[in-house]
């Protein structure tokens, strides 16, 4: 090989693509035109015209490869227009697939074959979700919905676990289907399917007229149906039971009884101390107005045993609910709780303590409570605030 030919398959190798810039191309490929029709768009733009793989081939005597010693010039002008075509492209329209690794060697060349367009997945649309609850935001493009098989196709007692983060479609029986996105379990018999649900939201199809007698049960309520579409969603707010179509009926354990129609919902709230913590939590950080929170932890006191760390955790919750709304109650709230010496929340009650009496300008109070605190339990906010007691010159 003579230093022309070598110099002609250095040039090529020096202005092939880098990996880099590949995977830059092929990102912005998929912001302009979205994944679906990203490597759609690159296999048309970059893809050899229709015959030019069969001319090569003719003229060069082998499959797609280039001879050694007298097709240099071929091989040196194949080089130069696909860089000065990666260039265009680049200008005009980055994108790339997947990068390509050279196989070229001292000896050969080897031109890329295309590469094909990944498989597009069939997509479904999701269940409808209870109107009063908020669910996680769905995208235009809704996420499949993956098909269980049937628990079984012997007759017999019901027993599957139902799990899955997404939405999920199972056939339970010959006249129930349901599709989900939480826990819970199936039990019962085909005639009268049993629900234990957890969390997350249910949706239930039942045949009407068929005689099924099926029952969802959570820790807040029992729904019982005969023929219907209903949606059960349980979250730390409670249970909610939302009706497409048809009618159930509901029990909740707070005593609520309702018949709901097409279209019509009922929470039922929780109904022990550990419940209306998690529902008033949830409010809080919704946020609701604080009177609905204050209300709930007013609920859950009365059921929360003397001295537990549920008690702590309400007293601790209703303190910083009122120092947030600005109550005139919050510091008296707050120093009530340090001097119960809680079992749970004794260092952030302090960092309250601290926040509360620098708004009130008290800065003696402050300095006191912040002695109780190491180096590592004095958060940002903590020095935020008694920064605003330091001397002024």
């Amino acid at each position: 090989m003579t230093e022309y030919q070598r110099a002609l398959r250095q040039f090529a190798r020096d202005t092939a693509g880098r990996p880099d810039a590949i995977a830059r191309l092929h990102q912005d490929l998929q912001d302009r035109v979205g994944p679906p029709m990203a490597p759609e768009v690159l296999r048309e733009a970059l893809s050899p015209a229709e015959g030019a793989a069969e001319r090569v081939e003719h003229r060069l005597g082998m499959e797609i490869r280039v001879a050694r010693t007298p097709r240099w010039p071929v091989v040196a002008a194949l080089s130069l227009a696909a860089a000065a075509g990666a260039v265009w492209f680049l200008q005009e329209e980055p994108t790339a697939p997947k990068p390509i690794e050279s196989m070229a060697s001292e000896e050969d060349t080897i031109l890329p074959t295309p590469v094909p367009s990944p498989k597009k997945k069939v997509q479904v649309d999701p269940p409808e979700v209870a109107e009063v609850v908020a669910p996680e935001p769905q995208p235009e493009n809704a996420p499949s919905v993956e098909t269980l098989p049937p628990p079984s196709a012997v007759s017999g007692p019901l027993n599957q676990a139902l799990a899955s983060n997404t939405w999920t479609r199972l056939e339970a029986t010959e006249h129930v289907e349901f599709q989900f996105r939480g826990d819970g379990h199936l039990g019962g018999s085909d005639a009268a399917p049993r629900i234990d649900w957890g969390t997350g939201t249910l949706g239930v199809e039942v045949e009407p007229n068929q005689g099924i007698d099926l029952r969802v049960q959570t820790r807040e309520a029992t729904v019982r149906v005969v023929g219907t579409g209903f949606e059960v969603t349980r979250n730390d707010l409670g249970t909610i039971v939302h009706v497409r179509h048809g009618r159930v009926a509901v029990d909740c354990v707070d005593g609520q009884k309702a018949s709901l129609g097409k279209g019509e919902s009922l929470e039922c709230l929780p109904n022990s101390a550990a419940g209306l913590l998690a529902r008033a939590r949830a409010l809080y950080h919704q946020p609701a107005p604080a009177e609905e929170v204050l209300s709930n932890i007013d609920l859950a006191l009365t059921r929360a045993p003397r001295g537990s760390s549920i008690e702590a955790e309400l007293l601790y919750l209703r303190a910083e609910v009122l120092l947030a709304s600005s109550s005139p109650d919050a510091r008296t709230a707050i120093e009530s709780f340090i001097a119960s010496s809680p079992p749970v929340r004794r260092t952030e009650a302090r960092r309250l303590a601290i926040h509360a009496a620098v708004e009130a300008g008290d800065c003696e109070a402050a300095l006191l409570h912040r002695t109780f605190l190491n180096d590592q339990e004095a958060t940002k906010q903590v020095l935020q605030d008694l920064a605003l007691c330091a001397p002024t010159e």
